[in-house]
């Protein structure tokens, strides 16, 4: 019997990597049927699958069968169920869960402060944040990223850079998230030697190679108003993305370079890369400010 019973867990675990969300119910309720008990790894392995698809339904249904089992407290179990809860837009359910819990680590915190962060209520998520510091709960890098991250969404910039600040002092070293992160705040303040700075310990991490933070470089050095970096590391970039293009010919047309960013545009669909509403918003604005209307007309084209 101990052997049928681990090979049904085993099987069941092996769908849930795999991702069979839709073989999940079916699999799930055969499990109970033959007496395999969830445990806790079985329960938040569903909760997860459940979260990431969205699927509100079973995660419930889960949730039912938890409170019926001697699982009910768990630390582990009651984190899938926030994490659940919170990815799938339940934030209230999430919360209420999560104030129940006799025990709360930095998973519990980063999952309901997540769930608000996902719902764009930041005003929670920063009051979160401040009750998770004064609990005295280990601050990691995806709490960090999230307030971060939730700062310059909300056009703190200076906070931003401030929290990111206070997570190296704290030990922790800047991921490439938090980079992107930094190097957005400083783009829309100018602050061009932090910029560097960022870009600094990029090159020291070996992230510069990353696109997204190849592509949030070029962008700082543009909206910074250096032009010649970011030229320079747009040509360094092999590989160019739709975002890579826009964030060079957006920085030439930020700053009236109308040939600049009028060439780079054409190379832009030689390479056969298609320009997308962002390229048309960054160049449309400079043909009316440079009275070229015939331009005008041809970029306009691409979007009619």
């Amino acid at each position: 019997m101990f052997c049928i019973l681990c090979l049904g867990i085993f099987l069941f675990l092996r769908m849930l990597a795999k991702g069979v969300l839709r073989m999940l119910s079916f699999a799930y309720k055969q499990m109970v049927y033959k007496g395999i008990r969830p445990d806790n790894f079985t329960y938040p392995s569903v909760l997860k699958a459940c979260g990431e698809q969205l699927d509100l339904g079973f995660g419930m249904e889960i949730h039912k069968s938890i409170n019926a089992s001697s699982l009910e407290w768990n630390l582990f179990v009651q984190n899938a169920l926030v994490s659940m809860y919170g990815k799938c837009g339940e934030v209230d359910t999430a919360r209420n869960i999560f104030d129940k819990m006799p025990v709360k680590d930095d998973v519990s915190w980063n999952s309901i402060i997540s769930g608000y962060a996902s719902k764009g209520e930041w005003g929670e998520a920063f009051k979160l944040f401040e009750s998770m510091r004064e609990s005295g709960v280990e601050l990691n890098i995806i709490t960090w990223n999230t307030i971060a991250g939730g700062c310059l969404r909300t056009g703190n910039y200076e906070g931003t850079l401030k929290l990111l600040c206070q997570m190296r002092m704290s030990g922790n070293r800047l991921d490439p998230v938090a980079m992107i992160i930094g190097l957005g705040a400083c783009s829309h303040i100018g602050v061009l030697k932090l910029g560097k700075e960022i870009h600094g310990l990029a090159v020291r991490n070996c992230f510069v190679e990353y696109i997204n933070v190849k592509n949030a470089l070029i962008n700082m050095y543009c909206r910074c108003g250096d032009l010649m970096h970011a030229y320079i590391l747009f040509q360094s970039v092999e590989a160019k993305t739709t975002i890579t293009w826009n964030s060079m010919i957006s920085g030439y047309a930020h700053w009236d370079r109308y040939e600049e960013a009028s060439f780079l545009f054409r190379e832009m669909l030689l390479g056969d890369i298609e320009p997308n509403y962002v390229t048309i918003a960054s160049i449309l604005p400079l043909c009316a400010r440079m009275a070229n209307l015939q331009h005008g007309k041809e970029f306009h084209c691409y979007i009619t």
